[in-house]
């Protein structure tokens, strides 16, 4: 809960872009579409773009071995609250996954996330681009 990871976050010398085995404490909060912690880890410095593995952005350190970032998993659990604070934040909306190239866009088009898809093309999503599997 959001109170944990505060305390956490204060005590205990985390960091809020430390990884958790293959991923970031972001990409699980926004695997389980919890705002409210995503909200705490990017006050404390969360990379919006970190990719899974690496826990670093894919400029920094090139592609990992699947590469999803924060965004596609928000738009995979359709956390339009989620969605909504990573792009105010300029989280990278065309970004292609390592694994198949999928963008913010596959991912949500493909997991019905309606809301998600609208707010992805708003902010300039590329309904043009390919995955790799075409």
């Amino acid at each position: 809960d959001a109170r944990t990871t505060q305390f956490l976050l204060d005590h205990h010398n985390l960091r809020a872009d430390d990884t958790t085995g293959s991923q970031t404490p972001l990409l699980v909060a926004a695997i389980k579409g919890n705002a409210e912690i995503m909200r705490i880890l990017l006050d404390r410095g969360a990379d919006v773009d970190a990719s899974s593995v690496t826990g670093r952005s894919m400029q920094e350190v090139g592609q990992s071995p699947r590469g999803d970032s924060p965004l596609h998993y928000a738009a995979i659990n359709g956390g339009e609250d989620c969605v909504e604070m990573l792009l105010l934040l300029q989280a990278d909306v065309n970004r292609r996954s390592a694994r198949y190239g999928e963008t913010p866009l596959h991912k949500a088009i493909l997991f019905g996330r309606t809301g998600v898809v609208r707010q992805l093309l708003a902010a300039g999503a590329d309904c043009r681009v390919d995955n790799d599997r075409g």
